[in-house]
């Protein structure tokens, strides 16, 4: 067997399969026999014709079997005698044989890539971290909402109502209770808005909202809809009651205890969108490929809740997915690749302060997490957590953050005015 390797691309490899006549007519006889073995042919027992007339009457099944079998066969003998590492399944190109003529194989697969990033440092990466005021506001209205209480109202219905409907569907009616936000579609919540209890109107519902075990999910639905009741959510004031209702003593004891408690997490996310947006900005600065299997798992791994929880395919969902996913793995490279170019050395004092940042993040002291974490502490993954962490600090120093652009608010059209008389 001869073997050509040829890179195509970074991340595409081809690889042209040559097995000798000979072999590749043996393999082809095992084939034969076999199908020989299987079937009846008239004037001779089942297995006992000869190969010559079960190739005449079957040529096409034994060269199924023939390539189904060997193809495969021949590729893992490739793999094993050669320096090949493809990380997808081969793609066939071509297949070139004639009976008693050389058996010629042409595979794709994707290979990791070999990335250089010469562009990694005196780089302006846009960064505006989050306030602890925004996430504790942020907080402070999941309270509000986990607090919230339905009342019936008997008034125009607004956005974020919730509404007992009967839904006419053909000859049925189908008793529904809908949240009026974007996920109804456009032309329900527009149809919907403004609407009062036994008001009635003509709009459409993707299927998945009628019936939850629909064939077809999203295949948008004509139906009318009669309005039974309106229920709007109330929130209740931020006061000392409210902080009493979550065991505080009053609001100013809640705010204090709240931006102690929300400080680690707000650090932690403002860190890691920092560390993000650098990477972008690297990734950005060095061209080069990403294999497309890595893309789509990372896209598969990312839509896979929302697949599960709204029943919808994923090949219908994965494109909204696929931009950040392929962000997501160039990074995985950069940081791959410069891990080995960039090196510093990893000091006790570096070492120790991770260890507290870690302990702070788990809400225990130091001692605590160096018992509890004590064989991960001393593993060699926790060595590779050095160094990513160390290859993020060297960055950030070589690095400027500046503030992200800001948006223009497109101007409004002007108003048409009549022209003086």
């Amino acid at each position: 067997m001869k073997v050509e390797i040829k890179d195509k691309s970074q991340v595409l490899q081809e690889v042209v399969i040559t097995v000798d006549a000979e072999t590749a007519m043996k393999d082809y006889t095992k084939c034969l026999k076999k199908v020989g073995n299987k079937v009846v042919i008239p004037g001779y027992r089942k297995g006992k014709a000869p190969l010559s007339r079960v190739e005449k009457d079957y040529e096409s099944h034994a060269g199924e079997e023939f390539y189904r079998t060997y193809i495969d066969k021949y590729y893992q003998q490739a793999l094993k005698d050669n320096e090949m590492h493809p990380i997808s399944e081969p793609v066939p190109q071509n297949i070139e044989w004639e009976k008693d003529q050389e058996f010629i194989l042409t595979l794709t697969y994707e290979v990791e890539p070999t990335i250089e990033i010469a562009t990694y440092e005196g780089l302006e990466v846009p960064f505006a971290p989050i306030p602890i005021s925004t996430q504790l506001n942020q907080y402070i209205d999941s309270l509000r909402n986990r607090a919230a209480v339905s009342v019936d109202v008997d008034e125009p219905i607004e956005k974020n109502d919730i509404i007992e409907t009967t839904v006419t569907l053909a000859d049925s009616d189908i008793k529904r209770e809908f949240l009026i936000d974007d996920s109804l579609g456009e032309k329900f919540v527009n149809d919907a808005l403004g609407k009062k209890i036994g008001d009635e109107f003509a709009t459409e519902l993707e299927n998945r909202l009628i019936d939850k075990d629909a064939k077809n999910p999203e295949e948008m639905v004509a139906v009318k809809v009669s309005i039974d009741s309106v229920r709007r959510t109330q929130l209740p004031e931020v006061n000392d009651d409210f902080a009493k209702d979550f065991e505080y003593d009053n609001v100013e004891d809640m705010m204090a205890k709240l931006t102690e408690e929300l400080s680690v997490d707000n650090e932690k996310s403002n860190r890691e969108n920092r560390r993000s947006n650098m990477l972008n900005k690297i990734s950005d600065a060095n061209d080069f490929e990403v294999p497309e299997i890595m893309i789509e798992n990372y896209s598969y791994h990312m839509a896979k809740p929302y697949i599960e929880a709204y029943n919808i395919e994923a090949e219908k969902l994965l494109p909204m997915f696929k931009e950040n996913a392929k962000k997501e793995v160039k990074n995985y490279y950069v940081l791959k690749t410069l891990i080995d170019v960039v090196t510093s050395e990893i000091t006790d004092e570096f070492r120790e302060e991770v260890i507290a940042r870690f302990a702070k993040e788990e809400k225990k002291s130091v001692d605590e997490y160096k018992e509890t974490r004590n064989e991960m502490i001393k593993s060699d993954d926790f060595e590779e957590i050095l160094k990513t962490e160390n290859l993020y600090r060297w960055l950030e120093e070589k690095n400027t953050f500046i503030d992200p652009p800001v948006e223009e608010t497109p101007a409004s059209e002007e108003t048409e005015t009549t022209p003086e008389a």
